[in-house]
């Protein structure tokens, strides 16, 4: 029997898929939506380098242990693989819009995702004909591309993490300390729907109209709002500054600026207030602790690193595999809040279910020393429905539903501060960040209805024009006590409203207009488009 050595040709496949898609892959994908996600890159290192390897491991012992022309096979493949993958990644991607966890109609992708699979299947045949035909010519060519990826791909890790400061090993992120914490004196508590259309809370006042009115009395509802922008990354901003990112900046300088200029930071950072926001810190200017005082710096708790891991490769083979295997991959980044944990001053995940149980099991205390800002982010309309009416976690369930657990859970917050004594004091908004889809595609009318501390009158509906312009300077009055009404802020004139797209990469910000009632003037383009991180503008 021959006996086999371990040489380069062994060796050097494995090597090139593996650095593509181990090491490659998630550092450049990490880099690009890294502002999305909770954790930083070096919270994957360990298991990023530990499948690295027995993927390895695997695809060089069987090129040395196979028989001679099912090695080649193998070899072949994998060259293969590693270059598509690449191809895959960074030029014959296709675009799917902006990826904010609705579903995607895969159907409007059959024709590319059928050339994309008769590439791979015509590239990998081509790959092993050749090897067998030409031998070791073809062969040497194949290995010396492969060593010339690898150096592309090398320096161009290099560059992106010089640019880009290196590798981050700690993050500042929203702990959930104070979570359940108020004041004796004046609070003031935000409890944000994701994604809740005014539509369709309009219909739940009609059809659960004694539920509604019973839950929320002395609250006012304001069907005829206009939000400030969509989707969450822009609109959670906008809530707190009345500023869209309107100029060719960074989304990161876009936070510094309009939070430098925001009336309600300001006012948090006066040093009156015990001020905590627990949503997407990503979306924040975590650099104000002045102003926001449960921002923790570190590498937020998981509760399974390898788990954790493992959902970040799903998303990296949503980028770098087959385009027609996409929809087995696709997730939304949102998916990774459920790998925080919650132990102690942990990372902040949005789970409205947790927060539920949490609340029923914990005694919700006036233990604040100062009066309280609570910014409390749930998931509220936004798929995937997983509530019951009651707010706890089950299976699949619908939108209508999960709204109603989620309000529910609202409902209970309100008891416990009844409870203990602080509801009378307490100035509550329940509001969503920006519409939903599906009943109007421009997602401008969020649902937003508030109780300011010492209301006492039944559930009622107000026709008064709200906008998410003012929204910023709303709750500055309600933190100064001096919000008994929203007359003040009635919106006179046009209301303003931005939608954010991604097109080949490119960040583009439409503004909208609403020069009427909501529910009867239709949303007009304005004309003017502009363009984040870009100088300048692209012409139209």
């Amino acid at each position: 029997m021959k006996k086999r050595r371990i040489s380069i040709h062994h060796i050097l496949p494995g090597l090139s898929l593996v650095f593509t898609l181990f090491v490659f892959a998630p550092v450049d994908l990490y880099l690009s939506v890294g502002e999305e996600l909770w954790f930083p890159l070096g919270t994957l290192v360990r298991w990023l380098a530990i499948y690295g390897a027995a993927v390895f491991a695997v695809i060089t012992l069987l090129s040395i242990l196979l028989p001679a022309r099912a090695s080649v096979v193998l070899r072949s493949a994998v060259y293969a693989c590693s270059f598509l993958a690449y191809l895959q990644g960074n030029v014959l991607l296709l675009d799917y819009g902006t990826l904010d966890g609705r579903a995607i109609d895969w159907s409007k992708y059959t024709v590319p995702y059928i050339l994309d699979a008769l590439l791979w299947a015509a590239v990998i045949a081509a790959f092993i004909f050749c090897m067998f035909r030409f031998r070791k010519k073809f062969r040497r060519i194949v290995e010396i591309a492969a060593c010339v990826l690898l150096v592309t791909q090398a320096v161009t890790l290099g560059f992106l993490l010089v640019r880009n400061r290196g590798i981050k090993q700690e993050v500042k992120y929203l702990t959930n300390e104070g979570l359940y914490t108020v004041s004796a004196g004046h609070n003031t508590v935000v409890f944000l729907l994701d994604g809740l259309d005014s539509q369709l809370f309009d219909r739940l006042c009609e059809e659960r109209a004694e539920e509604i009115g019973g839950e929320f009395a002395d609250f006012t509802y304001y069907p005829d709002t206009v939000g400030g922008a969509t989707r969450t990354q822009y609109a959670l901003p906008y809530i707190f500054t009345g500023m869209g990112n309107l100029e060719p900046r960074s989304y990161k300088d876009y936070l510094t600026d309009s939070f430098a200029a925001s009336p309600l930071i300001a006012e948090l950072a006066s040093g009156k207030y015990d001020s905590r926001i627990y949503s997407f810190g990503n979306y924040f200017d975590l650099n104000r602790e002045d102003a926001i005082h449960n921002v923790g710096t570190g590498t937020p708790l998981a509760l399974s690193r390898r788990k954790l891991t493992g959902a970040y490769m799903k998303l990296v083979a949503f980028r770098y595999a087959p385009s027609a295997l996409a929809r087995f991959f696709w997730m939304y980044t949102g998916d990774f809040e459920q790998y925080k944990s919650d132990i102690g001053a942990g990372a902040y995940g949005v789970d409205d279910a947790g927060f539920g149980r949490n609340l029923d099991s914990r005694r919700l205390s006036a233990s604040a020393e100062k009066d309280s800002f609570r910014f409390i982010h749930f998931n509220g309309a936004h798929d995937p429905y997983t509530l019951d009416e009651q707010g706890n976690r089950t299976g699949q369930t619908d939108e209508e539903t999960q709204v109603r657990g989620a309000l529910r859970i609202v409902s209970r917050y309100l008891q416990k501060l009844k409870d203990l004594g602080v509801y009378d004091n307490t100035t509550v908004f329940v509001m969503a960040d920006h519409g939903y889809r599906a009943y109007d595609p421009d997602e401008y009318r969020p649902m937003f209805m508030v109780k300011p501390a010492g209301a006492s009158h039944p559930f009622e509906i107000s026709e008064e024009p709200i906008s998410y312009a003012s929204m910023a300077e709303i709750m500055t009055a309600a933190l100064q006590g001096n919000l008994t009404s929203l007359e003040p802020y009635r919106a006179e004139g046009p209301r303003y409203f931005y939608v954010h797209n991604q097109r080949d990469k490119l960040s583009v910000i439409t503004e909208l207009v609403v020069n009427g009632p909501t529910a009867t003037t239709p949303v007009e383009r304005t004309g003017r488009v502009f363009y984040e991180d870009t100088q300048p503008a692209p012409q139209e």
